[in-house]
């Protein structure tokens, strides 16, 4: 962030201090202008208040209560542009400043009040930007160490990149690695922190020890955490830290192999790298458990049915293909392929199972895996809905179903078909079932009574009742279209 320093050093503004020349390592979090005499209200702290003194105080009294003010407010510095109201800064205002500890810096007349805001801006910009690009390059440096470094390397990579310390502990505490090795005293001092996030079941823990910031993040998939990574640095970590201490645990998920299952934690914690966005290089999800990714387009195949179900289903996929990626969880897999089985053995093999469904994804090259996971899912729910095996992301964009929330179409189809429910439950459905046979042959009677086995002017009556109960005319074609989607969705 901008000290009052960097600002008084930007070229071109012309700036005095006059007051607190000591203070200007101050940052500047924002620039405000008012001519209130209480400004609090409007403040929110680490501003530096311009102001051309219209409404200061004309006693030293009243202009203490002013300077009493900022402070509380959190300003840091009061910027007083000469040549409106005075030709240079009142005496009081730099004697009240001076007692509250606020810098008083002088604008001369040709600085106009936007041109001060937009350097701030500026120095804010320039300083996100510096830190994106860091915090970038940070993230690499760590997906590379957890490569070729393994768990050390990449604790101390984080270290590094924090310019602090990081540690890595065991499910009960003890020392597993640390950087940099004097890092391993403060574990006596965190062993407290450890047994509260346990008995919390929080996903993370921040905490301020002997003036350094240190985040406590557990480590592994499952419910239990199989270790704690903890990273302190001297100074409030930004955005870019908090990410890769998150990044860091993530990884750590996935080439970490102490647990009691390995493979399985390790392709789970995958999952949700890929999930999450943080690693889409191919080639580096490759080295850390998915070699399929070295192909040049790849599938993914999910399922959900009971655990029996999903095993025989994945083996049945291991034995169709030379290289794939299994990721179990509960009722549901993800199976990441390079070339999936046509369609056909695909319902096969899921025909061999009783109560599994599968939806799958199109092709996507291997750093677009995120959009193919989220195309099987879809898939998934289309088969799920429809109570069928298999479902191919195709048929989900040829199901105008799939355009509008399940809610809200069960809510409109309910709503359509309340006045034939209200009739007697026989004969109320006897309607719906009728109207949805009339419809599928697109309103011909005859063809339509010889399916439900009655008489053409049976099939006409129903017809022509169900036409009275819903109060519209069933020979408009906008009708019909609605009563053909609601009785779709109640099927």
């Amino acid at each position: 962030m901008p000290t009052l320093a960097d600002l008084v050093a930007y070229p071109g503004l012309g700036l005095t201090v006059l007051a607190g020349e000591d203070l200007l390592d101050r940052e500047i979090r924002w620039v405000a202008t008012s001519e209130h005499p209480d400004p609090r209200p409007f403040l929110r702290g680490g501003e530096l208040l311009l102001t051309t003194g219209m409404r200061l105080g004309a006693s030293l009294a009243a202009v203490r209560l002013f300077a009493e003010r900022l402070r509380e407010a959190g300003v840091v510095a009061i910027g007083y542009g000469v040549g409106v109201t005075s030709d240079r800064v009142p005496a009081r205002l730099q004697r009240a400043a001076a007692e509250h500890d606020l810098v008083v810096i002088e604008v001369d007349e040709p600085t106009p009040f936007i041109a001060i805001s937009k350097a701030v801006s500026e120095m804010l910009a320039t300083e996100q930007y510096s830190e994106v690009t860091r915090a970038y390059r940070a993230q690499q440096e760590l997906t590379r160490a957890a490569v070729r470094g393994g768990v050390a390397g990449m604790v101390r990579s984080l270290a590094t990149s924090l310019g602090g310390w990081a540690l890595l502990l065991d499910r009960r505490g003890a020392l597993l690695h640390s950087s940099p090795l004097t890092a391993r005293d403060r574990v006596p001092a965190l062993l407290p922190e450890l047994d509260r996030l346990r008995s919390q079941n929080r996903s993370a823990l921040s905490l301020v020890q002997a003036d350094e910031h240190v985040s406590v993040h557990p480590v592994g998939t499952g419910a239990r955490a199989q270790a704690f990574l903890v990273a302190g640095t001297p100074h409030t970590p930004m955005a870019g830290d908090r990410g890769l201490v998150s990044l860091a645990g993530a990884l750590l998920a996935v080439v970490d192999d102490r647990d009691d299952e390995p493979s399985r934690r390790r392709s789970l914690a995958l999952l949700a790298l890929v999930r999450s966005g943080a690693v889409t290089d191919p080639a580096v999800l490759a080295d850390l458990g998915a070699p399929v990714l070295r192909r040049t387009s790849v599938r993914v195949a999910t399922a959900r049915g009971p655990q029996a179900e999903l095993a025989r289903w994945n083996h049945g996929l291991e034995d169709a293909a030379n290289n794939c990626l299994v990721v179990s969880k509960g009722r549901q897999s993800w199976t990441v392929i390079s070339e999936l089985p046509s369609t056909e053995a695909l319902r096969e093999l899921a025909s061999r199972s009783n109560g599994l469904q599968v939806g799958v994804s199109e092709p996507f090259p291997p750093e677009r895996l995120a959009d193919a996971l989220e195309q099987a899912e879809r898939a998934l729910a289309l088969a799920v809905q429809r109570h069928r095996r298999v479902v191919l992301y195709a048929d989900v964009l040829t199901d105008p179903l799939r355009l509008i929330d399940p809610a809200d179409a069960t809510a409109f189809a309910d709503r359509l078909l309340a006045p034939l429910r209200a009739e007697d439950a026989p004969s109320g459905e006897l309607l719906i079932d009728t109207l949805r046979v009339w419809l599928e042959h697109h309103g011909q009677l005859g063809p339509a009574a010889t399916d439900l086995g009655v008489h053409r002017h049976t099939m006409r009556h129903r017809v022509r009742r169900a036409e009275s109960l819903l109060g519209r005319s069933l020979d408009d074609a906008e009708t019909r279209m609605e009563l053909w989607y609601a009785l779709r969705v109640v099927q």
